[in-house]
């Protein structure tokens, strides 16, 4: 019998919760050297000096992705965007100012810190109007979120996901007709045992909380 996204994936995993509320929540380093590490990190996963130098680093020091989406396909004024697992707001805010003030950015993510993150670093500075949206993305989109969004951004998100067909599921509904879905992401090769997927049961993240002290 096949299982329901709606009725399989109501609950995100605790220990995914906890790190990326601690990670939400963390005091950024004023150390120079710090700064200087996380930002050549960045370089290499795609970010440019311009991105950094228009958001504050620290909105900048604590992203969690691996990589850039927004440099797959330049966005365009006025479009939609919706950012899926917008953590601490990084792409939302790039994408805010790519769209402008006639654009929308809509952002999702399972971690409530998550969330009021986004929302610090899109208020006061995102020339677009925005809404952030606590919500599973191994469920089904609200009905008004359907058929809504010209680009749908995901930054390592997917391999946190239990069910990647749900999210997948989720991203493809919450676009438009001829929308487009950028993401990054990370995967295991060879192919992993089933044991080895079991997320409650990962070790966490190392060598990142060094960014965020």
């Amino acid at each position: 019998m096949t299982e329901s996204c709606a009725s399989t994936c109501d609950n995100a995993n605790n220990a995914i919760h906890k790190y990326y509320s601690n990670k939400a929540t963390m005091k950024t380093s004023e150390d120079p050297q710090i700064v200087h590490e996380c930002k050549e990190k960045l370089l290499t996963w795609g970010y440019t000096d311009e991105n950094m130098s228009n958001v504050p680093n620290t909105i900048w020091m604590k992203e969690c992705g691996g990589g850039a989406p927004l440099q797959l396909q330049p966005l365009q004024q006025g479009q939609t965007v919706f950012d899926i697992g917008s953590g601490v707001g990084f792409d939302a805010l790039l994408s805010a100012f790519a769209v402008g003030e006639k654009g929308r950015v809509l952002c999702v993510d399972c971690t409530p810190a998550m969330i009021d993150a986004t929302k610090a670093a899109l208020e006061g500075r995102s020339p677009a109007p925005f809404d952030c949206i606590v919500a599973n993305i191994e469920s089904e989109p609200r009905e008004d979120l359907l058929n809504v969004a010209d680009v749908a951004l995901s930054n390592g998100v997917i391999n946190l996901t239990k069910r990647k067909d749900c999210a997948l599921k989720y991203a493809f509904k919450i676009l438009k007709n001829g929308g487009t879905f950028q993401f990054s992401d990370v995967c295991i090769t060879p192919e992993p045992k089933k044991s080895d997927l079991d997320v409650d049961k990962a070790p966490q993240p190392q060598g990142e909380e060094s960014w965020a002290k």
